[in-house]
């Protein structure tokens, strides 16, 4: 893809029917492939599982050859248009529709995704509430009465002094 994916741009397909099948795929080269599956294999950042970023409008998953050898590991993001189900093989009508339903599934989850990161972001930009104290609690909020040294009309002056006869 030439550019940097974070995990808080990806959807996460866990628990996803998506992540249940074996895939063929269409690589670069044209050449097809089959037995790739959803998720990371050997070798990837520790943070990429199953997942999918939707990039210049298109959707990418994320999946491996099934290769459990780091020197034959293939993994990499694959364009949803260039993947489908093996058991779909020769069925181009049902592919086509696979990959419709599926891209109706990750917009789903991405629109959830983008709704998290807005409730989050607003819940962090708000201020925190902060109660107020009672008034009567604070030592330098008094009720407006008279002192008994008959001068200032509250007790701050006297405090040492001065009982209140309330």
């Amino acid at each position: 893809m030439g550019n940097t994916v974070t995990k808080s741009e990806c959807i996460n397909l866990e628990g996803q029917e998506i992540t249940k099948d074996s895939y063929t795929i269409k690589r670069t080269s044209g050449e097809m492939e089959t037995k790739w599956i959803t998720g990371s294999g050997c070798g990837s950042p520790d943070w990429v599982t199953q997942n999918a970023i939707k990039r210049d409008g298109e959707w990418r998953i994320y999946m491996n050859n099934g290769q459990d050898d780091i020197n034959t590991v293939v993994q990499g993001w694959r364009r949803l248009p260039t993947i489908y189900p093996t058991r779909l093989e020769g069925a181009e009508g049902d592919i086509k529709e696979w990959q419709r339903t599926t891209g109706f599934l990750l917009d789903k989850l991405e629109e959830a995704r983008l709704q998290a990161e807005l409730t989050a972001k607003e819940a962090s930009s708000t201020p925190p509430q902060v109660e107020e104290e009672a008034k009567d609690n604070h030592p330098y909020h008094h009720r407006v009465e008279t002192c008994p040294c008959g001068i200032c009309e509250t007790a701050r002056y006297h405090k040492e002094t001065w009982k209140s006869s309330k």
